[in-house]
């Protein structure tokens, strides 16, 4: 369907969005690594509910098909804010892991993204001089609100 969500919701007024499986989340995951050979990771998750099952799905499918989680974290709180004077909570992290990995998967709430996304940023792995390259895979499982306030300024994050 190419028709924008507003207008989709006039013509299928009983459509509803669910959030994904745990299994569906896992096996798309798995599917990316595998497609490109990629068997050594990092897992960051969230230990919120929501994130739990998801975050176990994906550590069991990654065991049976020999992908190896080299480092793998729980979170209980992220916080993203340029403003803020807190410490950015993956930081240290990717301190310890950057050496070991070079595939990070994030299953979290946007902030959490970000704040991967920052470190990564902080310790100079996104740029032109960086002799290492990374990839980072998001998930984020939480309902598209398109009434919700759009990011501003991410760009203005990372200067």
């Amino acid at each position: 369907m190419t028709e924008p969500f507003s207008y989709f919701k006039v013509i299928y007024p009983t459509f509803a969005r669910t959030t994904p499986s745990a299994n569906f989340v896992s096996k798309s995951l798995e599917s990316l690594l595998l497609n490109y050979n990629w068997t050594h990771t990092a897992l960051s998750f969230s230990s919120s509910t929501e994130y739990i099952g998801v975050s176990e799905a994906v550590i069991s499918l990654f065991k049976q098909n020999n992908i190896n989680i080299v480092h793998q974290k729980a979170f209980d709180f992220c916080h993203f804010s340029r403003r803020s004077p807190m410490r950015n909570s993956f930081f240290d992290w990717i301190n310890e892991t950057k050496n070991d990995a070079r595939i990070f998967i994030i299953l979290g709430e946007l902030d959490c993204h970000l704040g991967l996304l920052k470190a990564f940023y902080d310790h100079g792995l996104f740029t032109d001089n960086s002799e290492d390259e990374y990839f980072v895979i998001g998930v984020n499982i939480d309902v598209y609100d398109e009434s919700g306030m759009p990011i501003e300024n991410v760009d203005s994050a990372f200067e």
